[in-house]
């Protein structure tokens, strides 16, 4: 969200107070004057807010808090993390929402403020289907230490979330056809079990895991995944995530 410059100064006390432990809703009210906001993917703003550790911000993984600020004075050196040639040429593979946000800075003529909050987590209170998520590879390199550190910590809604937000393509399962998955590949490709149990995949391994997964996409069985492995294309090269509802319970 971004503050006229006057009007982030007047609030900058009390916004830095409450980043690290106020209630969303609580910030949300002291920002309701704002001049215009932007909404990143998940994975966008993990990699903004890597590129942006210096600046005053606060990450919680276990209450899933994302915050940063940044004063009027800050703002230039900031956006410049994201804007020329080769930041934004970095940054492309999960780029969906910045250019939005350089628009408005650039508009922004008196000057301005920038705070970043997490997400409401409406998005919690869905069904959790099974999945294979796939995330082509320049976006998986980008992605993948927040992956892998979601992963440390148990959290596999916000995992798929991420995975999800920047996915090349997905297949669902049904609950059924995943326990059949899971016993098809015990089976018939345990090597292929053991990775769908870790969770996560390399873009190396994409088209030795699309060769198993081709032993049990028989059409009567997994006709999602059979469709799935047609209508994809076998050269690329992704990461894949293989999502569990069962490690999701609905809080």
């Amino acid at each position: 969200m971004l503050l006229e410059a006057d009007a982030y100064r007047d609030l900058e006390v009390q916004l830095l107070e409450q980043l690290k432990t106020g209630e969303r809703k609580t910030l949300r009210y002291l920002l309701m004057d704002n001049i215009g906001t932007v909404e990143l993917l998940s994975g966008e703003a993990r990699v903004m807010f890597e590129a942006a550790g210096d600046f005053y911000h606060h990450v919680d993984l276990k209450e899933r808090r994302m915050r940063l600020a940044v004063a009027p004075e800050e703002l230039s050196e900031f956006m410049g993390l994201f804007s020329g040639a080769s930041n934004e040429q970095r940054i492309a593979p999960v780029s969906f929402n910045l250019p939005r946000l350089r628009e408005l800075v650039a508009g922004a003529s008196g000057g301005a403020g920038i705070v970043f909050l997490e997400e409401d987590e409406d998005w919690i209170w869905v069904e959790h289907p099974n999945e294979i998520i796939a995330v082509r590879d320049d976006a998986w390199m980008l992605l993948q230490p927040y992956l892998h550190q979601l992963l440390s910590v148990g959290d596999h809604e916000l995992l798929a979330r991420v995975a999800a937000d920047h996915s090349e393509s997905a297949v669902e399962f049904t609950a059924g056809r995943w326990d059949t998955f899971q016993q098809q590949l015990k089976e018939a490709a345990p090597e292929l079990l053991s990775i769908v149990q870790h969770s996560l995949s390399q873009p190396g391994d994409y088209v030795s895991i699309r060769e198993l997964l081709g032993l049990v996409a028989t059409p009567s069985v997994q006709p999602s995944l059979d469709a799935w492995l047609r209508v994809t294309d076998p050269r690329e090269s992704c990461g894949l995530y293989f999502r569990d509802s069962s490690r999701e319970p609905m809080e």
